[in-house]
């Protein structure tokens, strides 16, 4: 009896189930996370799938802190990771 990943895909029988994963991964992984403020793109990065881990771009919150202060809005809620950056 073949593996999991080896038996045919019940809805093409020409594709085993490890082929079929491979090509629908990314729809449902996305390879990319997209900060978006209406249709506005503030930042663009890869996704990452390590559990616990908080990951800040430095571009992506000073592109957030940059697009309140542009729109009137608070900044507070970015300026403790902005104050967590490392001074060039």
């Amino acid at each position: 009896m073949p593996s999991a990943n080896e038996r045919r895909r019940p809805d093409d029988i020409a594709v085993i189930v490890q082929e079929a994963f491979v090509e629908e991964t990314p729809r449902f992984f996305p390879q990319c996370i997209r900060i978006v403020d209406g249709d506005q793109v503030l930042a663009v990065h890869r996704d990452r799938f390590d559990r616990g881990e908080q990951i800040e771009d430095p571009r992506d919150i000073q592109a957030l802190f940059e697009n309140a202060a542009a729109r009137g809005q608070n900044q507070r809620p970015v300026t403790p990771a902005l104050n967590r950056l490392p001074d060039d």
